[in-house]
This record gives C-alpha cells, sequence and structure tokens, in this order.
C-alpha cells in the first residue's frame, strides 16, 4: 500500500472499500477522515462485538455492546427522555417532582372552619351506608361520630372491602381505620 504525506491544501482521497458506496474519504486540511458506509461500521475485539455506528434501519444509531467508561470525563447535551428507560440530564432531575417512597396517607379532610381537601387520594369500599359514612372517613383519622371520622357499610358483616389510591407511589409502613363508633358495628379484624 503506497503512503501519502504529500497532498496539498484541498487535495482529497478516497479508499474504496468492497464497492463505490463503501469508502473512507479525507481532504487535507479541511475536514476529518469519512466513512461512507451502507450498512454502517462495527468495531470488534477479539471477536466480539464492541459498538455499531449507524445501521440499515437508522443511520443515525450508536449501538454498544459493552460498558461505556468515561474516565472521570462527562456526558452533556442529553435531551430530556422520552422513554421509560431513556437517560436524564441534571436539569430534568431537579426539575421534577420526587416521588415520597416512606410516608404515610394524610388525613383526607377535616371539617369545620379549617376545612382541608386533600386531593389526589380515592377511596372506594364495595359497600357503605351513605351519608355521612362515606369510605374517605375511615382514613380520616379524626375523632367523633358521624361524618367527623366514621365508615359504616350498609350492612355489610362479611367480605366487605375498602381501598385508597394514592396520586404518587407511597410506602405504608402504617394504616389505622375508623369505623363507626357504635359498640356492635365496630371493625376487630
Amino acid at each position: 500500500m503506497e503512503t501519502r504525506t504529500d497532498l496539498d491544501a484541498e487535495r482529497s482521497f478516497t479508499i474504496p472499500l468492497g464497492t463505490t458506496t463503501n469508502k473512507l474519504h479525507y481532504t487535507f486540511r479541511r475536514e476529518p477522515v469519512v466513512l461512507y458506509t451502507d450498512n454502517g461500521f462495527r468495531v470488534t475485539t477479539n471477536n466480539l462485538n464492541v459498538r455499531h455506528l449507524g445501521t440499515v434501519d437508522d443511520p443515525s444509531k450508536i449501538i454498544f455492546y459493552k460498558d461505556v467508561r468515561m474516565n472521570s470525563n462527562r456526558v452533556t447535551n442529553s435531551p430530556a427522555p422520552t422513554l421509560p428507560h431513556g437517560a436524564v440530564n441534571k436539569l430534568y432531575v431537579d426539575g421534577t417532582t420526587r416521588k415520597i417512597f416512606h410516608g404515610y396517607v394524610p388525613n383526607l379532610r377535616s371539617f369545620g372552619p379549617a376545612k382541608n381537601d386533600k386531593f389526589g387520594f380515592i377511596v372506594t369500599a364495595s359497600s357503605y351506608a351513605g351519608g355521612s359514612f362515606h369510605p374517605v372517613h375511615a382514613f380520616n383519622g379524626l375523632y367523633g361520630s358521624g361524618a367527623e371520622g366514621e365508615w359504616k357499610t350498609d350492612g355489610v358483616t362479611l367480605n366487605f372491602w375498602i381501598q385508597i389510591q394514592c396520586p404518587d407511589l407511597v410506602r405504608l409502613w402504617w394504616i389505622a381505620l375508623r369505623g363507626n363508633d357504635s359498640n356492635t358495628e365496630r371493625i376487630y379484624k
């Protein structure tokens, strides 16, 4: 193979790689060496794939088959993720509301002059007596009777249920339910 080191400015050379569309091209003092291919460029070491630059289906895609070690360098100019498994940048992380994984369900509703409705928590039950015995009151945490903190089924005493849907992921570590204050209608199990 001939070695050329005497190119003048604006002079170039091309090395075909089997076809006219697969080639290396270089223009002296104007641009880097350019690889033109129809099917991308694969780098292998010891017969193992390392990376693939461009594919037939997506010429702009770069596929890494091994871990990428940055050697204390930074990854910059990454966009906000569009897929659940996409990498995120610092701006995206700093601006994202954090989910609380350890916490509790707050009082969902308080009554009186300091009314404080909590939105986003949805409480349902297989049965309730209606009126002031709505299932939301079971999570209220306030003590009293009637609408201040009681949940009561509509005469159902077996195989009933209550559930709460939280607006965000919350790991519950303690739960206390309030049923009716009546001695004959208290929930024991």
